[in-house]
Order: structure tokens, then sequence, then C-alpha cells
């Protein structure tokens, strides 16, 4: 019987712009499968946030808790929101990015209206309770099954993001960090609280764990070549191949240590 192989993510695990979607053998989760020979169940969906991917797969493995020997979860990009508007017989999830004008029974939600939400929404974002949650995710689901791994898409954190460094001064920081920290409208002492207390979060909840991740700090976008097409920004063929030739050194190194190990 053959092994069996678990992923879930979004369009970038689903397979949006390619030829056969989630059925191309070129898909970089179909050419990992394949080259070790894994029957593959892909739970991915186009569209959807972190919070579903989390929760989808902790349905799956709930459900078939002993099935799957490997499971590889791709995380989604940042932000992105998920709602389902009202209630009805077909989809009505949002993204809230004015892809799609959103019928329900009692009411048409154009694009314009979604987009408005969205920026009121995002007027008080910010990454630093995303990447918590995503932390707590990945503990969570290690929990779960002892062959997991995880896989950044477009993940905007920069190099070593989770490494607290001993820094002294604001410019000691990266931009990034600045930015999410505001540091222009703050004094260094509250901008060091702050820097301690959202790496003391990180900790408390687990903290991210880099060795159960193949490309914690060099996600899809960094390394995408080419777009599926001129009107689909999607990775192409070109990406696919590029995404197996990165993650596959090391999950192939990690599936051998996990198979001694059983």
């Amino acid at each position: 019987m053959s092994a069996k192989m678990l992923t879930c993510g979004c369009s970038f695990t689903a397979g949006t712009g390619l030829v056969y979607e989630k059925k191309d053998p070129k898909l970089w989760i179909n050419q990992l499968a394949d080259r070790l020979g894994y029957d593959l169940t892909n739970i991915a969906e186009v569209g959807r946030n972190n919070d579903w991917i989390f929760l989808e797969t902790l349905l799956e493995l709930a459900k078939n808790k002993n099935y799957y020997d490997l499971v590889v979860v791709a995380w989604s990009v940042l932000p992105r929101i998920n709602v389902d508007l009202g209630l009805e017989l077909w989809s009505t999830v949002t993204k809230f990015d004015g892809g799609v004008e959103v019928n329900t029974n009692e009411k048409t939600f154009t694009r314009k209206w979604q987009l408005s939400v969205q920026n009121k929404l995002f007027e008080a974002y910010n990454f630093h309770w995303d990447f918590l949650k995503l932390v707590k995710y990945v503990n969570i689901l290690k929990k779960q099954h002892n062959n997991i791994y995880f896989v950044n898409t477009y993940g905007p954190w920069p190099d070593d993001y989770f490494v607290k460094k001993n820094a002294r001064l604001p410019g000691d920081l990266d931009d990034f960090t600045k930015q999410l920290l505001l540091v222009e409208n703050r004094d260094d002492e509250e901008i060091f609280d702050l820097y301690d207390l959202i790496h003391q979060q990180y900790s408390d909840a687990g903290g991210i764990n880099e060795e159960l991740w193949l490309n914690l700090y060099n996600n899809f976008k960094r390394n995408r070549l080419d777009r599926a097409s001129e009107t689909d920004g999607h990775p192409g063929y070109l990406s696919q191949d590029r995404y197996v030739e990165i993650l596959w050194p090391l999950l192939k190194q990690k599936a051998q240590q996990e198979a001694q190990c059983s």
C-alpha cells in the first residue's frame, strides 16, 4: 500500500493558472509527492486565508488521524480576510478584495463595497497579530502529526525576523520591523518595550520552530520566475520547478529521518 500525503493551502497549492490546476503533474506539491512515491490528498482552495487552512488541516487530521504518513501545509498570503456573506446554497465567501461581486437573496455586495470594507479593516491592521497566530497554528498542528512541515508562499517577513536581535537603537532594526513598530511615532523606550513584547508573545506561543519549515525565509514570491499567463500573476511552470528545487532536498531529508525514527 502506498504511503499517504496530505496538503492544504490556497491558490498556490491548488494550481491556479496551470492547465490542469490541482491535477497538473507540474504543480510543485504534485512533483514532491511523485518523487516521494506518496498518494496525495490535496484539500487546498483558491483564495483561502491561514485561518481556513489551519482549521481545515486540523479537521482532516482529526477525521483521519492515522491515515496520512506526511503532511505539508502551505500558508497563504498576508493579510487576507475570508468572510461568508449571508447564508445561501452557493458560496458567498469574500476576501474583500473586490475580485468578484457576491450575490445573496437579500443583497448584492459590489466590488466597490467589498473594497471599502477592506480599506476600513486594514486601517488598523498590523502584521504581528497574523504572525502570532501563525506561530500558534504551527505548534498546534505539530501536536496533531509527527511528520508535518510548513511552506512559506508569500509570507512578508524578512530574513531572520523571528530571531530576536540584541538591538540597542531603532536604527539597528530592519526596515520591516521599524514599520511594524511604527518607530517614527514612538520614543526609544516604547519601541523596545514593544519589540520585547512581540518576541515574548512568539516565545510564549512556542516559537516559530524553523526546523518545521521547508523555506521559512525563502518564500515563493522571492523565487517566482514566471507568470501563469499574461493575465494571471500566479506562478507558472518555470516557477513550479524552482519551488521543487528549493523544497525537495529538505523534504527528502526530513522524510528519511522520520522513516528511520519510526
